[in-house]
């Protein structure tokens, strides 16, 4: 984490607190003092609201010469979630071989791992994967994956924890 981090947090909710009491008080000067901290607050949200590119994400999570047998590749971007979810569909035995491999079964009735990670299933996903015994999982560049593999429909589910920022 930045050393400015801290700083630059704390500059933001300040300038956003003068920029709310400016128009509460109807004072000008407050307000353009601070506009641009509720501008930068703003931006944040919409970039951090927006879901990541479906392809160079899958590329990264689960290798680039895995793609040419993946299909219908999708991300979901919930907001406020320190993460994404990713989907697509791949033959069970592409799967097997290219992608079960990098990950390590986990029996989630003992560890409390959740796909999910606090949020609403996304729309489009099967209920099944929230009462699944057993997910892989694994870490990509402190990053947290959870996957799911539904034989029946070829699809595999997955979320991606941020761990740090």
């Amino acid at each position: 984490m930045s050393p400015f981090f801290v700083p630059i947090i704390l500059g933001i909710l300040i300038g956003s607190l003068v920029f709310v009491i400016g128009v509460a008080r109807r004072k000008k000067w407050m307000i353009a003092v601070g506009c641009p901290a509720v501008l930068l607050l703003a931006a944040w949200f919409i970039l951090a609201s927006m879901p990541p590119n479906p392809e160079t994400e899958f590329n990264r999570v689960f290798g680039s010469d895995n793609r040419s047998a993946a299909s219908e590749v999708k991300t979901i971007k919930p907001t406020f979630m320190d993460g994404y979810f990713i989907s697509f569909r791949m033959s069970q035995a592409d799967f097997d071989s290219r992608i079960r491999r990098q990950f390590i079964s986990t029996d989630t009735r003992y560890t409390g791992i959740n796909i999910l990670l606090g949020q609403k299933l996304p729309n489009g996903w099967p209920k099944w994967i929230t009462e699944s015994p057993s997910m892989l999982n694994k870490e990509v560049d402190r990053e947290q994956i959870i996957l799911v593999y539904g034989s029946q429909e070829k699809m595999a589910y997955a979320s991606v924890e941020y761990e740090q920022w």
